[in-house]
């Protein structure tokens, strides 16, 4: 007998709202065809576009859910789906206005998944039934990923030899940095917050900052707005986050910027690349962009020195 399956679907109230929006799209594209076709070519083929957007928006509407089970959690959303296997999750936020997770795919990258399916996006019409079981899924996907809540407090603090190993990671990290940068940079270590917090911080312009925050995993950003990975606490973790760190003041990486959207990729001194992605706006929820990482503008960051 297979897995038993949570599953979630929008109200109908949410499913009417997108399928106007849906509707507007395909009636703004299609208007044009239909009063005149005098239009320039470029306009007609973005308004041709825009009704494709609306079509393929409207759809999905019979398929978009949240469904989690076993070993995998299936998001379809309103215009994407993802599979996601449990073992890769790395952090869950099942806050109901911006519910997500983040997962590790097999690249290293950290990507940031928004489950719209569940979402209110501070709006909820819905019943207090409905309410309540919205919350009931949530809460459900987080005891199922095994995390805690990313909004939560549940993790304990670090004390004696947990907080001491990392208080030692975070000077070797300001070490190396000062020694790579001299003085290009800016290196700061913080002792005095919940977790201890190297800073690393370039003099020169397009360079990145990278922060590392040691607590019970590795926390690293890298830019601002920045570009997040969160590895386990382990010694190859360790490892890997000193050449990150190496890449970063090195200037070995290419920020891509495409709409409402960004991602870093980071070449490391062994060979291997590690990406990591996210959204700057909500807009990006409506707006797709398929192939952005491809053709999106690019942009290498300098070296420290």
């Amino acid at each position: 007998m297979g897995a038993q399956l949570t599953t979630w679907r929008p109200t109908p109230v949410e499913l009417g709202a997108n399928a106007f929006g849906g509707s507007l799209f395909v009636g703004v594209g299609v208007l044009p065809f239909v009063v005149s076709l005098e239009a320039p070519l470029w306009m007609l083929a973005l308004r041709g576009l825009t009704a494709v957007v609306g079509i393929w928006w409207i759809a999905r509407l019979w398929s978009v859910r949240v469904e989690f089970g076993g070993e995998q959690l299936r998001v379809i959303g309103y215009f994407w789906s993802r599979r996601i296997a449990r073992e890769r999750i790395r952090s869950v936020s099942v806050d109901t206005d911006f519910p997500y997770i983040r997962c590790e795919t097999a690249r290293g990258s950290v990507l940031t998944t928004i489950l719209t399916p569940l979402s209110v996006s501070g709006i909820d019409l819905s019943s207090s039934a409905t309410r309540q079981r919205r919350r009931e899924v949530l809460e459900r996907l987080r005891s199922w990923s095994e995390l805690p809540d990313d909004d939560d407090q549940e993790w304990p603090p670090l004390s004696g030899e947990d907080l001491r190993v990392r208080e030692e990671f975070v000077e070797e990290i300001a070490e190396l940095s000062r020694a790579l940068t001299r003085e290009s940079a800016s290196v700061t270590t913080h002792g005095d917050v919940e977790f201890p917090v190297a800073s690393i911080e370039s003099t020169r312009p397009g360079a990145a900052g990278m922060w590392v925050v040691c607590g019970h995993t590795i926390n690293i950003q890298i830019g601002d707005p920045g570009l997040y990975w969160d590895l386990p606490w382990t010694s190859e973790s360790k490892a890997h986050t000193m050449l990150m760190l190496r890449a970063v003041i090195a200037g070995s990486g290419t920020v891509t910027a495409g709409p409402y959207r960004l991602a870093l990729s980071l070449r490391l001194s062994d060979g291997t690349t590690l990406e990591s992605s996210r959204t700057t706006a909500l807009r990006a929820l409506v707006i797709p962009a398929p192939g952005w990482r491809s053709w999106g503008q690019k942009t290498a960051i300098a070296p420290y020195r």
